[in-house]
């Protein structure tokens, strides 16, 4: 599993004393090292074999470990749930339609 910060581009907010600056924080997540970090976090739930070294930086905002598997909605087969109920349960877990049908 893969595990290290998402971002391709990341600035953190500071202010320029000298300039009277506010720079705003900027940053450019990875979708795929986001995705394999999602895996690897998932794997720590359902596997006994799973380790991961990652810096605190990493980790930050990862989250409760509990908030982590409610945000899952397991579906077994023969479960009598039409696609529209399903939509509505995934909304209800806060994900949201992509319309980039590349994502």
């Amino acid at each position: 599993e893969y595990f290290v910060s998402y971002y391709d581009f990341f600035r953190p907010e500071a202010y320029l004393a000298v300039k009277d600056v506010y720079v705003e924080k900027a940053s450019v997540v990875n979708r795929k090292i986001d995705s394999l970090r999602h895996s690897a976090t998932r794997s720590l739930f359902e596997r006994r074999d799973t380790i991961v070294v990652a810096s605190v930086s990493c980790i930050y905002g990862l989250g409760v470990p509990t908030a982590y598997l409610n945000a899952a909605l397991r579906l077994r087969v023969g479960d009598p749930l039409s696609p529209r109920e399903v939509g509505l349960r995934v909304e209800g877990l806060r994900y949201e339609v992509c319309e980039d049908a590349t994502v």
